[in-house]
């Protein structure tokens, strides 16, 4: 496994994982943050993080054929982006500026990963 892979797959579990975290200890600071009235919700995202970081760091460690779960992840990574995007165009639930913002940055931290993840394959 190239070293821009690798580290780009353990990124993505840091990322992954402090933001699954985060939603699940402080869902009610953050709903309250991003004006959510379900900050219920936001546990069930962390709680879906977590399983998701945990499978990154596992194929992170792979010596060989890890190519088709990295290209799941890649493909896991991009759901995360489009669904992000549908979120900012169509706005379904009420979300202040602030969380818009927040949902952007991520999305775009989340592109970067795919971009990079896809390099590494290379």
């Amino acid at each position: 496994m190239k070293a821009l892979l690798k580290y780009t797959l353990l990124s993505n579990f840091c990322f992954s994982l402090m933001s699954g975290l985060s939603l699940v200890l402080f869902s009610d600071e953050i709903g309250t943050l991003i004006e959510v009235r379900l900050s219920g919700a936001l546990v069930y995202i962390g709680l879906g993080l977590l399983p998701f970081a945990l499978f990154t760091i596992w194929v992170s460690q792979q010596k060989k054929n890890y190519q088709k779960w990295v290209k799941l992840i890649i493909y896991m990574d991009l759901s995360w982006v489009i669904g992000s995007c549908v979120i900012l165009l169509f706005q379904p639930f009420t979300i202040n500026a602030t969380g818009n913002i927040i949902i952007g940055v991520v999305a775009l931290i989340i592109g970067l990963f795919a971009l990079l993840q896809k390099r590494g394959l290379s």
